[in-house]
């Protein structure tokens, strides 16, 4: 089983794909069509486009992995309110708020204001923190990470 998603940076895909016995994917596809339906067919045009694509789709997610990964470390390094145990590699980390405050609202209150989109902490369990993506161009990465600093300091929009 394997995505698209988080490794090539296509999460707005929606696709994947599974390898299992015919039993296995029966009952797979038994559970997706009973939960989310079928998939709209250009998502599965969309994967067939990435798979033709994925040295591209990998060098890209690979100097995000890097690139940005650093630049995300330097800015959480600068905030005294937040911190995180840098993850081994990959699109994703999680940061919490030194205040210990639920961060949901102003999470959400950020999105409505900002347009910062970060996942709140309390769908794993830690409501005072949130995971962060730096699976984009740098020139947004940066402007989020400016916006999301306001946010997490309470600054008015």
């Amino acid at each position: 089983m394997n995505s698209l998603t988080k490794v090539y940076g296509l999460s707005w895909a929606r696709c994947g794909w599974v390898f299992a016995p015919p039993a296995v994917t029966r009952a797979i596809g038994h559970v997706l069509l009973t939960t989310a339906g079928s998939a709209p067919p250009s998502s599965a045009a969309l994967g067939l486009a990435a798979f033709a694509a994925h040295e591209q789709l990998w060098q890209r997610s690979h100097q995000w992995a890097t690139t940005n990964f650093q630049r995300v470390k330097q800015w959480l390094d600068a905030q005294p309110h937040l911190y995180w145990q840098a993850p081994p590699h990959g699109l994703f980390g999680f940061v919490w708020h030194r205040s210990g405050e639920n961060l949901r609202s102003r999470i959400e209150q950020g999105c409505a204001d900002r347009g910062v989109l970060v996942v709140p902490g309390q769908f794993f369990g830690a409501p005072t923190g949130f995971r962060l993506a730096w699976s984009c161009h740098e020139t947004l990465l940066e402007t989020g990470l400016q916006q999301l600093e306001a946010v997490m300091v309470g600054e008015p929009p």
